[in-house]
């Protein structure tokens, strides 16, 4: 079978509008960016299927592989929305709360070539992110020994991919991590003693792909590929930097 193991170069313009500023209430201030964008691709990469039977039709037609290949040309839009803050003695703790939260809609589509009118691979249509991190101070900064307790949890939910080479929809992928800890300096070197808990709530998110077929439908085979999310974990983690007056990091 002859195919040429070559391609062009990709090629992206894009195009970025948006504002920023600050919300200075009292009680919640905070920081906020939206922004709208565009990308146009020329010659956009995608792996595609390599079959022995060309355009015969047999159904029983052997896969040989996959490769990238130049399809047509592509478009992705969305936008970005950022807000985030920083609360000073929070419900009268004594420390403060650095919190964030950001979304991303993208929408994809191919506008030439064998593959018009789908979606661009692995992109998700949204995602959402939320992040929290309560830190207080128990000495001034320099002070040798612990210097603050800090606690941050961060999650994000990414919606279903479209699959590589298939329709079939794939899982949401989500996640809950934890921290908590203490820093602080010693002889000049800032350290951290972290506690940290990934996939909190062992979600069990599985990517999955059906029938693996060519873009003009001549082949296709029965499989699956089957990815389960990386399962709860923890552990413990120091750290220290070798400069002076610093925090571990």
């Amino acid at each position: 079978v002859n195919v040429p193991l070559r391609y062009e170069d990709e090629q992206a313009r894009t195009y970025e509008l948006g504002f920023k500023g600050r919300f200075a209430n009292r009680l919640l201030p905070f920081r906020y960016s939206l922004t709208a964008y565009q990308a146009d691709y020329d010659d956009i990469l995608r792996n595609a299927v390599v079959t022995a039977g060309g355009n015969s039709g047999d159904p029983d037609t052997v896969i040989l592989g996959s490769q990238l290949v130049n399809i047509g040309e592509a478009r992705v839009r969305g936008l970005d929305l950022e807000l985030d803050g920083l609360l000073d003695n929070w419900l009268w703790s004594g420390g403060s709360l650095r919190w964030s939260l950001a979304y991303t809609l993208a929408d994809s589509e191919i506008l030439s070539g064998p593959a018009t009118g789908q979606s661009l691979q692995d992109l998700p249509r949204t995602v959402y992110n939320a992040n929290l991190l309560n830190r207080r101070t128990l000495r001034d900064r320099g002070d040798e020994g612990v210097g603050a307790f800090f606690a941050s949890i961060n999650g994000e939910y990414e919606s279903p991919k479209t699959p590589s080479t298939s329709t079939v929809a794939v899982d949401p992928r989500r996640r809950l991590n934890a921290r908590v800890g203490v820093d602080g300096d010693w002889n000049g070197k800032g350290w951290q003693l972290t506690l940290f808990i990934d996939n909190l709530l062992d979600f069990d998110d599985i990517v999955t792909r059906g029938n693996l077929n060519t873009y003009d439908g001549v082949a296709s085979i029965s499989r699956q590929l089957v990815r389960r999310a990386e399962p709860r974990s923890f552990g413990v983690r120091f750290s220290m930097n070798s400069g002076r007056g610093g925090r571990g990091r």
